[in-house]
């Protein structure tokens, strides 16, 4: 498969980390012409302008189950488009969030490493 194809076809989805996130989304948008859609309690400016905000609340045990549903009403609403559901942590926070509740997700969405300086942040999907 053409790994600019499966890049283009993906939907990322970032999870936490303002500043990182921001940068990521831009990354995206930049080389692929992607818009994200960030999941997180606090924004920032990139994300303003190349993710599509949907608020939650920190990432914490005690939140897990909202989190848990408000990702998986988004996985009911934009998978059936066909994209790639690509779950994106950007802070340490979502990485343990993920780690709590990976079971739960990986139905529904592709999880991914948290992105590292210079690569690729969709990168895990050829592998």
């Amino acid at each position: 498969m053409n790994e600019r194809y499966l890049f283009g076809t993906a939907v990322p989805v970032l999870l936490d980390g303002g500043r990182v996130a921001g940068r990521v989304a831009c990354k995206l948008y930049a080389r692929f012409g992607l818009s994200s859609h960030w999941f997180g309690p606090k924004g920032h400016l990139l994300l303003s302008i190349y993710a599509r905000k949907h608020p939650t609340l920190p990432f914490s045990e005690e939140n897990d189950p909202v989190t848990l549903r408000l990702l998986k009403a988004f996985a009911r609403e934009h998978g059936r488009a066909g994209g790639i559901l690509a779950l994106i942590p950007c802070s340490p926070e979502a990485v343990v969030f993920l780690a709590r509740v990976r079971h739960e997700l990986e139905n529904e969405f592709v999880l991914l490493d948290p992105p590292q300086e210079g690569q690729n942040p969709l990168q895990g999907l050829v592998q």
